[in-house]
Parts: C-alpha cells; sequence; structure tokens
C-alpha cells in the first residue's frame, strides 16, 4: 500500500506532569546529540476515552468510545547547565499513534528539529474470549497509516505560580518569594524582576 505524506508544525510548549504513570507505556526511545544538548524523543501510549464521553459511564467502557494515543515526547540536557527538562508533550491529537521516528537537530541556534515518522490513527478490533463470545476493543489503525513529516524549536513559556512578598515599605529592604515555571525546552538564564505598585 503506497504511504501518504502529510506535515505538522508545531510550538512546542506544552506540559506534562509525570513522566508516565500505571496507564502509558514508553517506547521507540531515541537519543540525538549536538555541541550543547543531548536530545531523548519517544512515545508513550495510554487508551482514554474519547471527549464528551463520561469516563464513569457504561458507554465509557465500549470500544467505539475509547481511543489508542501514542504520543511524542521530548526531554533535552544541557551540557553546559548539567540540567535537564521535564518531558515535554509535542503532540496531542486525538486517537494519533506515531512511531518509527527518526530526528535530525539542525545547527544553528534555534536547534530546530525535524522529524519523519509514521502515525496512525484509532481504530475498533475484535476478537473471541474462550467461550467464543466477541469482544471488541479499540486498537492502533496499522492498516491506515501515513507518512510523517514534524518539524519545532525548542522554545519556552515562563509563568508565574507563585508570588509571596512581606509588607512593602519605603526605604527599607523586604523579602520576596517567587516560584516560576519554564514551560518548555529552553533555558532560560539571567532572569530580571521588576515590582511597580498600583500605580505602575
Amino acid at each position: 500500500k503506497e504511504a501518504q505524506l502529510s506535515k505538522d508544525t508545531v510550538e512546542v510548549e506544552e506540559n506534562t506532569e509525570a513522566l508516565t504513570d500505571e496507564d502509558m507505556t514508553i517506547s521507540d526511545v531515541n537519543l540525538k546529540s549536538t555541541k550543547n544538548y543531548i536530545y531523548a524523543m519517544w512515545t508513550q501510549t495510554e487508551t482514554k476515552v474519547k471527549e464528551g464521553i463520561d469516563e464513569t459511564s457504561e458507554e465509557a467502557q465500549e470500544a467505539k468510545n475509547r481511543l489508542v494515543e501514542s504520543q511524542i515526547y521530548v526531554m533535552r540536557f544541557d551540557n553546559s547547565t548539567g540540567t535537564m527538562t521535564q518531558p515535554v508533550q509535542v503532540t496531542n491529537g486525538a486517537g494519533c499513534n506515531y512511531s518509527n521516528l527518526d530526528y535530525i537537530v539542525e545547527d544553528g541556534e534555534a536547534g530546530a528539529i525535524k522529524v519523519l515518522g509514521l502515525r496512525a490513527g484509532t481504530t475498533v478490533g475484535e476478537t473471541e474470549d474462550a467461550s467464543g463470545e466477541a469482544i471488541k476493543y479499540p486498537t492502533i489503525d496499522y492498516d491506515n497509516q501515513t507518512l510523517l513529516e514534524l518539524s519545532f524549536t525548542p522554545s519556552s513559556t515562563l509563568t508565574v505560580q507563585d508570588v509571596k512578598v512581606d509588607e512593602l515599605t519605603a526605604g527599607t529592604d523586604s523579602p520576596v518569594s517567587i516560584t516560576l515555571y519554564n514551560d518548555g525546552l529552553e533555558t532560560l538564564t539571567d532572569l530580571t524582576f521588576t515590582a511597580t505598585d498600583k500605580d505602575g
């Protein structure tokens, strides 16, 4: 069967709170290194309920209402600072399954990443139990895979998670505690904090 070619371009600014949990499995781990960084790319597979279906309902157990997803994740180790990012989810297409990934990191300050691989959707498979009764289940649609070209550039979005400021009195030092979250792959340094009063 002739493969079809599709192309995606994404911004890598998504966050995932944990590398895996008991409902996910990791596969297709692929490492690449550049002068300053080591990249790890892999897929994580999970089965989830389709959007709009109550997870606690009976219909959520029906194969037609469930999706298998194998999404792409990336981590980056910074050789110069010795720091590693948290896993960043690159793709989030409903029912999409990515596999056979290979990628390059382009030279240059931006370090754009080009990925080739396969993408498949979700379908309903059928088997039989010991008594011969048919059992339906969600599975990857390997019969309808497409060739994927994906490109993205590591970036970050800085968000303030928490700020604690004691009373600010003119002419005195006051302790300030700020918790920042760097959402993405890019390492941020030399940050400047500016405080303004209610009048700006």
